[in-house]
């Protein structure tokens, strides 16, 4: 099993490939990611007027997608799933924040970013915070077995 730094690499054929090599021509992986917050980043910084997909390192693949990533490099998926698996944070969603959106933050100028935070958490508590003021994050997890043939 995979997991890691994957679901933090941005996107595409060239930075986030599926895997190439194999124990016994088989593949099992655990990928991740968290698109609420991704959606309430990118959305707090449209409101700035700026682009936060462009900001974003993430990337946080389709069973569709990651299949036919799978497919073209020759291995049969034989199992492939999203599994929600909402984790419980030890604080605040600030910290969270303020540990893995450094790049979302990067245009902001020092002064702006404590709002900008404070703004991300208020769009993020109706999701990610229960009654009792504990906050998980929405870590879903992108789960596959996969075989390549031998040749």
């Amino acid at each position: 099993m995979m997991n890691g730094w994957r679901h933090f690499a941005r996107g595409g054929e060239t930075g986030r490939p599926a895997p190439r090599r194999a124990f016994d021509g088989r593949v099992a992986h655990i990928d991740a990611g968290f698109e609420t917050i991704k959606r309430a980043l990118t959305g707090a910084l449209a409101r700035r007027g700026i682009d936060g997909e462009a900001l974003n390192p993430w990337y946080f693949p389709t069973v569709e997608d990651y299949s036919a990533r799978l497919k073209r490099r020759g291995f049969a998926v034989s199992y492939i799933t999203l599994i929600p698996r909402p984790t419980p944070l030890p604080t605040e969603i600030n910290g969270w924040l303020e540990t893995f959106a450094q790049s979302f933050m990067a245009p902001l100028a020092d002064r702006d970013r404590a709002a900008f935070i404070d703004e991300v958490r208020e769009a993020l508590r109706p999701k990610l915070c229960d009654g009792e003021g504990k906050w998980f994050a929405d870590y879903i997890r992108l789960r596959f077995a996969a075989d390549k043939p031998r040749a």
